[in-house]
């Protein structure tokens, strides 16, 4: 159990945390959207490799790609709370 409870948090839950940290950190900077871009471009093109990419057996580029999807989430989260708060 602990060791599925360890899965979990470095693959969903690390990353949704770091996107978020990472955004809200920028968040004064004028440009701070441009992570959240970066972040959202970087998942669209890991799943494309994880469907494109022949890896029988191998689960690498699926968790790759749904780390990189927490973080654009994480990301997005921030920047929607920090845009909910400004109002």
């Amino acid at each position: 159990m602990a060791q599925i409870i360890k899965n979990i948090s470095f693959i969903f839950i690390l990353p949704l945390l770091i996107g978020f940290f990472a955004r809200f950190l920028i968040r004064k900077t004028d440009k701070a959207f441009v992570l959240t871009i970066c972040l959202i471009a970087l998942a669209i093109v890991m799943w494309v490799v994880n469907l494109v990419v022949p890896s029988h057996g191998s689960e690498l580029y699926g968790i790759l790609a749904m780390m990189s999807s927490c973080l654009a989430v994480g990301s997005v989260i921030a920047e929607a709370a920090t845009r909910f708060v400004r109002k």
